[in-house]
C-alpha cells in the first residue's frame, strides 16, 4: 500500500493542512471529528482534529486553514501535556507572539492562533513528538442568508487544505428542520439523515476521507429557511440563554428623492475580482452627467481634465519613488479609473465653489446704495 503521507522526494507538500521545515514527512490528520449546530440561521461548529508525526524527532508545526466567508473563530484549544484540553483567551497579536517565545523557553506546551491576510487562520504547535499526537479543538460561528429558493447553504469545512483525514465523524443537528428538504453534496454520499424529534440529524463516518479537490460543492448540505420565528433557551452555569430570530414584515414606504448623492469607491485589494470594466463605464456615465447638469462650461471640462491629469501624476509619483502601490497597473503603474474619479470629482469641487463664491457682478451693473438712508417700519 502507498503511503500517502510520505511526500515526493522527501520534501513537504506545497498545499498541507500542517506547514513543516523542508524535508520532512507531512503530518498525519489521525482523526477529523466535525460537530454542527443549526438554529434558524446561526451555525456553530466544532473542529476536532488529531495530528500524528511520523517523523523520527520533535517538531513544530503550523496549522494553515481558511474560512469561508461570513465564519469567524469563537474557539480554540490544545491539549497538554497531561492529556487536558486548555481553551486559549484573545490578546493583541504583539502580545501573543511574546508569551509564546516566554512559555517555549519555560519547556511548557504552548499555542499561538493568529488571523493573517484576509480570512486565513494559522497555528503555531509545539513540540510535536515523533510517533505521537496533539488534539487541536476549533470553535466556529456563521450567518447563514437564504439563497436561490429561500434555501439556507452550508459549506461544510471537511477539505482540510486538501490533506486526507486517516478518520473522519461527522455531526449535524438542524433544529427544527424536516429531513424531507436535506439535500447532500456528493462527497456526503451515505451519510445517515433521520430524524431526531422536531430536528434533523446528519451522521456520517467514512475512514480514508479525501474529498474531490474540483467538487467544492461536493461538501455542501442545503434545506428549507425557516419560515418563522425561531427561539432557542438554554442554562448554562446557572445562567439563563435564549437566541431568536424574528421575522420583521416588510412594509415598503415612498422616500422622497434626496439632493445630494454621494459616491463611495472601495479601492481595496477585496475589490480585485469586481468587473472593472462596468465600474469604468459606470464612472464615464456619472461624469457626463454631473457636467451636464452642473457645469457645460468650456472651462468646467478643461479644468476637469486638467484635474485628472494632475491627480494621476501625482499618484503616479509617489509610485515611482515606492511610497505608494496600485494592484492594477494599467497606465505607468496606475490603475485605469484614478483619472476617471478625479475628473468626476472636479465637477463636483466646481459646482461647490461656484455655490460658496457668487461670480462677479458685470461691468456697468448697479450696487445697492450703502449710504441711501434706511426707514425704519
Amino acid at each position: 500500500a502507498q503511503d500517502v503521507s510520505a511526500p515526493v522526494g522527501g520534501l513537504r507538500p506545497e498545499h498541507a493542512l500542517v506547514q513543516l521545515a523542508a524535508g520532512e514527512r507531512a503530518i498525519r490528520l489521525a482523526r477529523a471529528g466535525v460537530d454542527v449546530y443549526v438554529e434558524g440561521s446561526l451555525v456553530h461548529t466544532v473542529i476536532d482534529l488529531t495530528l500524528a508525526n511520523p517523523n523520527a524527532r520533535v517538531l513544530e508545526g503550523e496549522l494553515q486553514f481558511p474560512l469561508h466567508a461570513g465564519q469567524t473563530v469563537s474557539g480554540f484549544a490544545l491539549d497538554m501535556a497531561d492529556g487536558s484540553m486548555r481553551a486559549a483567551v484573545p490578546v493583541p497579536k504583539a502580545r501573543g507572539r511574546e508569551v509564546f517565545e516566554e512559555v517555549v523557553r519555560k519547556g511548557v506546551d504552548p499555542a499561538l492562533l493568529e488571523q493573517t491576510a484576509g480570512e486565513n487562520f494559522r497555528l503555531r504547535v509545539y513540540p510535536l513528538r515523533p510517533g505521537a499526537s496533539r488534539h487541536v479543538r476549533i470553535a466556529l460561528t456563521e450567518w447563514l442568508t437564504p439563497g436561490v429558493q429561500q434555501r439556507l447553504t452550508l459549506g461544510l469545512p471537511l477539505d482540510f487544505a486538501g490533506t486526507p483525514a486517516d478518520q473522519l465523524d461527522l455531526h449535524v443537528r438542524l433544529h427544527a428542520t424536516d429531513t424531507a428538504g436535506v439535500r447532500l453534496g456528493g462527497d456526503l454520499d451515505g451519510a445517515d439523515v433521520v430524524m431526531k424529534g422536531a430536528d434533523t440529524d446528519v451522521r456520517l463516518h467514512r475512514d480514508a476521507f479525501r474529498p474531490a479537490a474540483e467538487k467544492r460543492a461536493g461538501l455542501d448540505m442545503s434545506w428549507p429557511a425557516p419560515q418563522g420565528d425561531t427561539l432557542l433557551r438554554e442554562r448554562l452555569e446557572g445562567q439563563g440563554y435564549f437566541h431568536a430570530e424574528l421575522r420583521v414584515p416588510d412594509q415598503p414606504a415612498p422616500r422622497a428623492k434626496p439632493d445630494d448623492v454621494t459616491l463611495i469607491w472601495d479601492a481595496s485589494g477585496s475589490g480585485a475580482k469586481r468587473d472593472h470594466a462596468a465600474e469604468l463605464r459606470l464612472l464615464g456615465a456619472l461624469f457626463a452627467v454631473t457636467f451636464w447638469l452642473c457645469d457645460r462650461t468650456l472651462l468646467g471640462l478643461g479644468l476637469a481634465a486638467l484635474t485628472a491629469f494632475g491627480g494621476w501624476s501625482v499618484e503616479a509619483t509617489l509610485v515611482h519613488h515606492g511610497l505608494f502601490f496600485h494592484k492594477d497597473t494599467e497606465i505607468l503603474g496606475v490603475a485605469a479609473w484614478i483619472p476617471w474619479l478625479y475628473a468626476t470629482a472636479a465637477v463636483a469641487v466646481g459646482a461647490l465653489g461656484t455655490w460658496l463664491v457668487p461670480p462677479a457682478p458685470s461691468p456697468g451693473a448697479s450696487l445697492p446704495d450703502s449710504t441711501a438712508p434706511v426707514r425704519a417700519a
